[in-house]
């Protein structure tokens, strides 16, 4: 017998042994190399390297049997059966499997969320949409509607801005106001070169100047006499002067006529005063050499050291601002309160309520006093009816009698006929 084939035997014997362990394979191989008596020292190395091939044959071949009927593994040293291993993986397969499914829904539920957060805000944005389109033609409508009453209902500017006074807006429409649209149009005008305004203080005497410049389109250039300094009468007078140069330049450039306020004109012209016949001249020439309107504003107008009556006047037409009478009064609470009261507000009992209080006191209420005790100036909230009346009490009317007796002599004195409608 070959030595190597008794070797591959014995070695076969233990290999096919399930109760034997690997680590006594070389003790077993030893026992039958000494048994057999046929290995010699000297090819110790070329048998075990056959023997080992023969190992590896052999557990190859082995394990491909053990594949095909899913035995048990012979080369472990506790025997474990391939099913409780398959089905370790198979539960913790079914683990994974059964989190990945929570967690996709979990994350369909999230996706659901949004979705529906979506729709809120998208739901939310075209409300906000329609929200500002309704508010934007709102404000539009207000807007229109705001514009038609300043413009045909509750003028701000020009005439319109001043409640009552029918009388004197109708002297300036006629002796002025025709005169300068002719001067506009090109025709032959007679544009008068000033015009007094006097009266109590508060009663509207720069507001009727800057209407009547509203109302015509002329430009509006106040001067302010200066109450200090030596030479006052003199640089008022300059400055007057180098105003009334503009006011050509100006007409000349856009055919627009300039009306230049001189206010408190009476201490330009008093009795101290080195100007009183350089004055005299200008407001004589003034309207044919600038074209402009001098529109003078004085509460002492018998200061005016000047011809004030007659064909001489320098002030041909003069206009007296008087303290409100009942009508006046009626149309003033009506044109402050109009947006703030009732509509059946009766505003002739409220302009009664007042003259109750003058006759009692014998004062006078003044335009300004009227248009603060109502509370139109920065107001704009509503009120009720006995809010006005109960303002009205607690005032006081501003003009005393000393100053309505002075003011009802200039009136005696200054105010002629031709000035009458």
């Amino acid at each position: 017998m070959d030595i190597r084939s008794d070797y591959q035997i014995s070695f076969k014997a233990v290999s096919i042994n399930p109760k034997l362990r690997p680590s006594k394979t070389t003790q077993i191989i030893n026992w039958g190399m000494e048994k057999f008596g046929k290995l010699k020292a000297e090819n110790k190395y070329d048998t075990f390297e056959s023997l080992n091939k023969a190992h590896d044959d052999l557990t190859k071949q082995m394990n491909e049997k053990r594949d095909k009927i899913n035995d048990k593994l012979w080369f472990y040293p506790k025997s474990i059966p391939i099913k409780s291993i398959d089905r370790t993986e198979a539960k913790q397969k079914e683990a994974l499997d059964k989190r990945r499914e929570e967690l996709l829904q979990k994350e369909a539920e999230r996706v659901k969320q949004m979705g529906t957060l979506v729709d809120k805000v998208g739901e939310e944005t075209s409300n906000i949409e329609k929200q500002v389109a309704n508010d934007t033609k709102r404000m539009r409508t207000n807007n229109d509607m705001e514009l038609f009453r300043a413009k045909y209902v509750h003028p701000t500017e020009g005439f319109g801005s001043i409640a009552g006074y029918d009388s004197e807006k109708s002297i300036l429409r006629k002796y002025f106001i025709s005169e300068i649209n002719k001067e506009k149009e090109g025709k032959k005008a007679n544009v008068p070169g000033s015009v007094l305004f006097f009266g109590p203080t508060g009663n509207g005497k720069s507001t009727f100047a800057k209407a009547f410049a509203q109302e015509t389109g002329c430009t509006l250039v106040p001067i302010r006499m200066s109450l200090r300094g030596v030479d006052r009468y003199n640089m008022c007078m300059k400055t007057l002067k180098k105003k009334a140069k503009e006011a050509e330049t100006r007409f000349q450039q856009n055919n627009t006529r300039t009306i230049l306020y001189v206010d408190e004109i009476g201490k330009m012209t008093d009795k101290t005063s080195t100007v009183t016949k350089e004055m005299g001249e200008f407001l004589n020439t003034c309207s044919e050499k600038y074209h402009c309107t001098v529109f003078g504003a004085t509460n002492y107008p018998l200061d005016i050291q000047l011809p004030l009556t007659g064909k001489n006047s320098v002030f041909p037409y003069k206009i007296s601002l008087d303290p409100p009478d009942k009508d006046n009064k009626t149309k003033i609470l009506r044109h402050y309160l109009r947006d703030r009261l009732p509509q059946d507000t009766d505003y002739g009992k409220m302009a009664e309520h007042m003259d109750e209080i003058e006759n009692k006191t014998g004062r006078k209420f003044n335009i300004a006093q009227i248009s603060e005790t109502v509370g139109v100036n920065g107001y704009t909230k509503e009120l009720k009816p006995e809010e006005v009346y109960e303002a009205i009490d607690k005032s006081k009317p501003a003009i005393d009698e000393q100053s309505l007796k002075k003011y009802e002599q200039e009136v005696s004195t200054l105010i002629d006929h031709e000035v009458k409608e």
